[in-house]
């Protein structure tokens, strides 16, 4: 999908009317939505060289490539922007320029936040030297003589200051070892400390054949402490409460509870937690796998009741209107899993999100297929409550999304959660600022806008956060080009 705000001089993939981007703000968009996989309107190989013509064609410069990816990084999203971070550095390597060495520098330690990324990022180097050069992928030896001087020198500036510490070198070092194993990965980190001649403590570390165990404790994990069934309660209670991260908290709490740690204990960690930069769905998949299994407590969901209601903050939309609308599809197309492999169906997951903006703002709540109604519940109800009042509302087969819109059009703005094609299915948003869509089908994955119609396609809570900043494309290119250097 195409940005249509302005002039009707172009067509989307369905042939809707749509405004062409520039290369620039196609490559925004191109960051925040795409995956290096296929998908319905664009295979993996068409993507890289839809990017590959638009910097090629357009000038686009190693600057911006540079701001682009950073920006990006800082909302999580990483494996299409180590690929554009990897063209600024070709990019780079190639320009007659004074303290580049030092700009690349400044750049990876904002950039990178994971050993492992170097490996990433190595990679994606030597693919896009690939694209432009004879580099035969069979062949180890040859790739590595491609890449940029200015990368290597900096790598091994950045490892021999300490830039990451030796428990995350041998954490993820392990990990690109078992990875390489299973051709998953082409530079594990000793590839690379050997590739740039890093001697020294880190050096022997990282190219010694036995790494220290991660059962040391000077190097444990989440993982590796889980796994160790000689760990006692105590023990592991402590590792929890100064040790262990805050997203690991969340993915292994079923596991906690089930190796012997109280729900009074685990809710008093979480409450002195913050949480920060998580989001959502992160408590929802949580809460959802408790619930199934039977584990939760009353002071429990209270906790994580509350750290989710507060996650929705870093989602601007949540707290731009006074008066909002959130409109829940119930068509039967919505009680499909999200995935191949999830209990959890697309109903299931709009009515979390449901739940958790009634607790946060006692906004109004529709139900809507053939026709829409008002859903009532106290806000102050448990949010399991609050979920089973939505999935056990009727459940119809059509969907008719502007008798929704017309139901609600006296409100500020919509948020909507639907599997349909909503965008190009409506004629009239009344007197609606903004309408908000959350399209839970993942048949596509893009942003499309149509005058105050915003509709984020693909389930990604980092769309659902930038969602609302994209009608304005042009205040996120000051974002962008405001990253210093």
């Amino acid at each position: 999908m195409r940005v249509n705000n302005y002039d009707n001089n172009t067509t989307t993939y369905e042939g809707w009317m749509a405004r062409p981007l520039n290369a620039e703000t196609e490559l925004v968009k191109i960051a925040l939505t795409s995956f290096f996989e296929n998908t319905f309107y664009e295979s993996q190989e068409e993507l890289i060289y839809r990017i590959k013509e638009l910097i090629d064609n357009n000038n686009i410069s190693a600057d911006f490539l540079y701001r682009l990816a950073i920006f990006w990084r800082n909302y999580w999203l990483r494996s299409i922007n180590q690929f554009f971070m990897a063209y600024a550095i070709v990019l780079r390597a190639h320009e007659n320029i004074p303290n580049k060495r030092k700009e690349l520098k400044n750049a990876l330690k904002k950039f990178l936040w994971r050993p492992d990324e170097l490996s990433e990022l190595y990679a994606a180097t030597t693919f896009i030297l690939s694209l432009y050069t004879d580099i035969r992928p069979s062949k180890e030896s040859n790739k590595l003589r491609y890449i940029p001087r200015m990368l290597l020198r900096v790598t091994k500036e950045l490892i021999e200051e300490w830039f990451f510490n030796d428990y995350k070198l041998v954490k993820y070092e392990k990990r690109l070892r078992r990875r390489k194993k299973k051709d998953k990965v082409t530079f594990t980190l000793a590839d690379i400390t050997r590739l740039s001649h890093i001697w020294g403590e880190y050096g022997k570390l990282l190219t010694s054949k036995k790494l220290p165990s991660l059962e040391d404790k000077e190097f444990e994990t989440a993982e590796s402490i889980l796994n160790n069934k000689e760990i006692d309660v105590d023990y592991l209670a402590d590792f929890v409460a100064n040790k262990m991260g805050d997203k690991a908290i969340l993915m292994y709490l079923r596991t906690l509870i089930n190796r012997g740690l109280s729900t009074e204990f685990l809710a008093n960690v979480i409450k002195n937690r913050s949480f920060k930069g998580i989001f959502p769905y992160e408590f929802i998949r949580t809460i959802w796998f408790l619930r199934e299994e039977w584990l939760l407590d009353n002071n429990l969901i209270s906790v994580l009741e509350e750290k989710a209601v507060y996650s929705l903050w870093e989602i601007p939309i949540f707290n731009k209107y006074n008066k909002v609308a959130i409109l829940i599809d119930v068509s039967w197309s919505m009680t499909a899993p999200l995935g191949k492999n999830s209990k959890m169906t697309r109903l299931d997951l709009a009515a979390f999100y449901w739940a958790l903006v009634k607790k946060a703002n006692k906004w109004d709540i529709v139900a809507w297929a053939d026709y829409p109604v008002k859903v009532n519940v106290y806000p102050d109800s448990w949010l399991l409550d609050m979920i089973e009042k939505i999935r056990n509302t009727r459940v119809w087969w059509a969907t008719n999304i502007q008798d929704a819109i017309d139901f609600v059009r006296d409100y500020e703005a919509a948020i909507v959660f639907t599997d349909g094609q909503f965008w190009d299915s409506i004629s009239d948003t009344g007197n609606l600022e903004e309408v908000f869509v959350f399209n839970l089908a993942s048949y596509k994955n893009s942003i499309a806008l149509k005058e105050n119609i915003i509709e984020v396609n693909g389930f990604n809570d980092i769309m659902f956060k930038i969602g609302s900043d994209v009608i304005n494309i042009w205040n996120l290119m000051d974002q962008i080009y405001s990253i210093e250097i």
